[in-house]
């Protein structure tokens, strides 16, 4: 079923990690990226269905939004802080990042991200990935390193 398993929405300014992780995700049958952004912007248009986004049938709302919190632009903050006043309920949001400040796990955290994962080598971020679905949805927030 198309359906079936978690929606992505892969959010990063890297158009090499998007393409490694991408590749790296497929190993797991219960995950599909329904649609990528370069930056917070893109992010937001993606969400909002805004232009070209504005076709549910070819850009589907995620379930999970994996969010980089470095990028040009609109940043992974800002994104967060966009959601706060929009009603994306059920939104799950993984904050991808190469940052391992507890400062920006504490802020993105208190902006409504549910998981934290310090960046590493992309097989092992998308075990983690991977494995951050699969809690339940009752899970307190996780930060996880690789």
């Amino acid at each position: 079923m198309a359906d079936a398993g978690h929606k992505i929405l892969l959010v990063d300014d890297s158009e090499d990690d998007r393409l490694l992780l991408r590749r790296s995700l497929k190993r797991f049958t219960d995950v599909r990226i329904v649609g990528e952004a370069e930056d917070g912007q893109s992010a937001i248009d993606y969400l909002s269905g805004i232009g070209d986004f504005s076709d549910r049938d070819r850009f589907p709302l995620p379930d999970t939004m994996v969010l980089d919190l470095n990028m040009p632009g609109l940043n992974g903050f800002d994104v967060l802080e966009w959601l706060r006043d929009e009603e994306f309920t059920g939104l799950g949001i993984i904050i991808l990042s190469s940052s391992g400040l507890q400062v920006d796990m504490e802020r993105a955290k208190g902006l409504g991200a549910h998981h934290y994962v310090v960046k590493g080598p992309m097989e092992q971020m998308a075990g983690k990935i991977a494995q951050l679905l699969a809690l339940s949805s009752s899970s307190p927030p996780i930060v996880a390193a690789p």
